[in-house]
């Protein structure tokens, strides 16, 4: 890279320097989600994530470009765009652990409960386990 003046500004060329690696990182990790090779054989769960992935991420990228352009992203459309992703990768959130953290029935012990609480002939009944008890009453001398 051609610097001219500023070639023995030390700071600005080591921050350039490393802003330009950075690009090229990314640039390379976005190139290789794009082509990725097994897309079709993703199941839609990881689908999903692999699409909110790329999709909040090119959206954050051309959000960068747009603040380093000095464009006002406020009035700009990606701020509604990027805020779309975000409730897409919630409501993804919710669903996942909607499916992952519901509570699980132990069917040994439902069974157990049910057993128990069905009519035994030689229980005795709920009426007389209610009814008051005869009071004894002291035999008057």
């Amino acid at each position: 890279m051609d610097f001219g003046e500023l070639e023995n500004d030390k700071f600005f060329v080591d921050k350039v320097e490393n802003l330009s690696n950075s690009i090229d990182i990314i640039t390379d990790h976005i190139k290789a989600a794009c082509d990725f090779p097994n897309y079709e054989e993703l199941a839609t769960e990881d689908k999903v994530k692999f699409d909110l992935y790329l999709s909040y991420s090119i959206n954050s990228l051309f959000w960068m470009l747009c603040k380093l352009q000095a464009i006002d992203t406020n009035e700009h459309g990606i701020k509604n765009e990027i805020s779309r992703v975000r409730t897409a990768m919630t409501r993804h959130k919710q669903i996942i652990d909607r499916n992952t953290i519901r509570p699980v029935i132990d069917v040994g012990a439902a069974g157990r409960f049910i057993r128990h609480g069905l009519w035994d002939p030689n229980k005795p009944k709920d009426k007389d386990l209610l009814a008051p008890k005869a009071k004894k009453r002291r035999a008057e001398d």
